[in-house]
């Protein structure tokens, strides 16, 4: 409790005695407990009456207060808004609209405030919670809660743990660490984010991230979420992280969860490595050091080294190429200023081919011919379709006789075979001579006379014929 004392005089300065003093609490106008000590066994009567000097005193619980005085001779007067408060009630709680503490003018216009903490210094003032426990659960929070929330969940936590902080209910924190936390209140259904945002009202509005100290250049950020997106800037993540070492912007993912921004280039790349090669692992490489780079531009292109570094994308002489493997692996597919597919590698049958029973695969062009070559000069291949032509395959080789076979069994052709050439047919080795002692007759020829034409084959170089009606 906290002792009031006052006294009542007339406008000439003249003690009131007898006058009426009618204690209340404020706001909410309910008689007040009056007591002549601080002990509530010394009730006083309320209202209480002042005494030949004019005076009146009384003990009362913290809190607010109205005073109504009455009297003979002067004005009726209340006096609203009495704060009681002994600082020396341990534990005591009191009931309050307001609380200002400190030395100023609050701030005008301010919504529904509780407690005003006002100063004027050139240094920082302060509100501290201070926890003197050295334990393992020992922390100072500043916590706010909702309409629906609980000290268990639906809370914003700020604060700091102990020297000898280790609660198992928190294991996210340590020993003197600094934390935001988030609740939402249990069975809500509400989302529980905890939200970080900035207003639109300043020049850049962007969330910031220095670690390491307070002393760093502006700008020198590790992280920033700004208008434009999130950069990151001289800052290391290691682990499943990034690194930056100020000097580069290019970007290294890595198998081994690790990532660096940041290269010997300066013209900036994304380099995502797989399995280590030395491992005989493969890798996708999209870097910046001139040879190996991506980027937008004229000549748009993902580029990587020479083949035998196991390039997966590449561009050469501003023409898409893509690679599969080195010269010690099976395939290719390569652009090279030429635009063709080819095979390379130690593997003797390389393979084209597709996942699906009965599914087909297409090479097709929109203007011109699809070419399987040899050479530069496309003199060693097939060619199929193209201007000009209906679905004729066409092949083309420097060779004189170039050849088309299966790998086992027979070659069947299943429709009409028409040749260009005046040989029915030419051979690379001798037909085999069948002939026999037996005479031969001829009585079943298709028409009268002899043949109108001798059809010529080259029998291996030997031009031989077969007669026809």
């Amino acid at each position: 409790m906290q002792k009031y004392i006052n006294s009542v005089a007339n406008n000439t300065g003249t003690p009131v005695v007898g006058a009426s003093v009618l204690v209340k609490t404020y706001p909410g106008g309910v008689t007040a407990s009056l007591y002549s000590t601080n002990s509530t066994s010394t009730a006083l009567a309320n209202p209480l009456t002042t005494d030949a000097n004019g005076a009146f005193s009384f003990y009362a619980a913290d809190g607010r207060y109205s005073l109504t005085i009455t009297g003979t001779n002067i004005t009726t007067q209340t006096i609203n808004d009495v704060l009681l408060e002994d600082p020396t009630d341990g534990g005591s709680t009191g009931v309050f609209s307001t609380v200002t503490a400190g030395v100023g003018t609050p701030l005008a216009g301010t919504t529904n405030p509780i407690i005003l903490a006002v100063s004027s210094a050139n240094n920082y003032i302060q509100n501290y919670i201070y926890n003197t426990q050295a334990a393992t659960s020992a922390s100072a929070d500043l916590i706010a809660y909702s309409d629906n929330s609980t000290d268990a969940h639906g809370w914003a936590d700020l604060g700091f743990t102990s020297s000898a902080y280790a609660d198992a209910v928190y294991t996210v924190t340590g020993p003197n660490e600094a934390y935001v936390f988030g609740s939402a209140p249990s069975g809500s259904g509400k989302t529980g984010n905890l939200v970080i945002a900035t207003d639109s009202t300043g020049t850049a509005n962007a969330i910031q991230f220095y670690t390491g100290g307070f002393t760093q250049a502006k700008g020198a950020y590790k992280l920033q979420v700004g208008a434009t997106g999130v950069s990151v800037t001289n800052g290391t993540f290691t682990s499943r992280g990034i690194t930056d070492n100020a000097t580069a912007t290019a970007l290294t993912i890595n198998n081994d969860n690790t990532a660096t921004l940041g290269a010997t280039s300066a013209k900036g790349g994304l380099i995502i490595n797989g399995n280590n090669a030395a491992s005989g692992g493969s890798y996708i490489n999209l870097s910046a050091n001139g040879a190996n780079y991506a980027y937008l531009g004229n000549f748009s292109a993902i580029q990587g080294g020479a083949f035998s570094t196991n390039t997966l994308l590449q561009c050469g002489g501003g023409t898409f190429q893509v690679a599969i493997g080195g010269t010690a692996l099976a395939a290719e597919f390569y652009g090279g200023g030429t635009n063709y597919l080819r095979f390379t590698g130690s593997a003797t049958n390389p393979t084209i081919s597709t996942s699906g029973a009965g599914s087909s695969l297409f090479m097709s062009s929109a203007t011109g011919n699809v070419y399987l070559s040899g050479t530069a000069a496309a003199t060693c291949g097939l060619q199929v379709g193209g201007t000009g032509l209906a679905n004729h395959v066409v092949i083309t080789d420097s060779a004189t006789n170039p050849t088309i076979g299966t790998s086992g069994g027979n070659l069947a052709i299943s429709t009409a075979l028409v040749l260009s050439q005046t040989t029915l047919l030419s051979t690379s080795v001798a037909l085999t001579n069948g002939a026999a002692a037996a005479a031969g007759t001829l009585t079943n020829s298709p028409a009268a006379g002899n043949p109108t034409k001798w059809i010529p084959i080259n029998d291996n170089g030997t031009t031989r014929y077969i007669p026809a009606w």
